[in-house]
């Protein structure tokens, strides 16, 4: 089950609820999700994994590939203000 919030602008006037959302909807428009009755979000908040520690490790990862690409492609320029998150 999921809830939806249809109080944005975006997704006014909801005259047809599910091909709104389908249409117009955005992840940021869920604010609960249960799954065999469990909830794994409640009210925006996710409940089934440390969401914080998962995003710093995504960025962490992202940043080590980005990192491994510009090595392995010498020719080609880290643009300003592109920060890896590494030295050098």
């Amino acid at each position: 089950m999921i809830v939806v919030s249809t109080k944005h602008a975006h997704l006014v006037p909801t005259l047809r609820p599910v091909a709104v959302f389908v249409y117009q909807g955005q992840a940021r428009d869920v604010e609960s999700v249960m799954v065999d009755g469990r909830w794994l979000m409640r009210d925006d908040k996710v409940l089934s994994m440390d969401e914080g520690e998962v995003i710093r490790e995504a960025d962490h990862v992202s940043r080590e590939i980005w990192l491994r690409y510009f090595k392995d492609h010498p020719e080609l320029e880290i643009l300003e203000g592109f920060d890896t998150g590494f030295p050098g």
